[in-house]
């Protein structure tokens, strides 16, 4: 049961960071604006922050119309992959918690 709770508790904490990182993120695609609109000869690569979200959809989007029944290869974000780990570690905390009720029930 122990295994579940942490899972819990890591997911809130994944939660709050997901929530920060957003605004930082928010915070630096308006600073990254700024200096595009100062300098002229900035290019679009330079600012990170800005082409990120459109870039990693589209590699998302390729990546599983490539390779649709392999979900290995997909490209995930880090909340997938982190959702992913905490469901699995859930599942099997229940489950033990589950088999080690029926075993004390025998």
């Amino acid at each position: 049961m122990a295994l579940v709770l942490i899972s819990f508790v890591f997911c809130k904490l994944d939660q709050r960071v997901r929530y920060l990182i957003k605004r930082a993120e928010g915070a630096l695609k308006t600073l990254e604006e700024d200096w595009k609109n100062r300098d002229p000869n900035t290019d679009g690569h330079q600012a990170l922050f800005s082409a990120e979200e459109a870039d990693t959809k589209e590699l998302r989007t390729q990546l599983r119309e490539k390779y649709p029944s392999r979900p290995w290869l997909w490209h995930m974000t880090y909340y997938e992959c982190f959702c992913l780990v905490y469901v699995v570690f859930g599942v099997i905390g229940m489950l033990g918690a589950i088999l080690s009720i029926v075993g004390l029930l025998n």
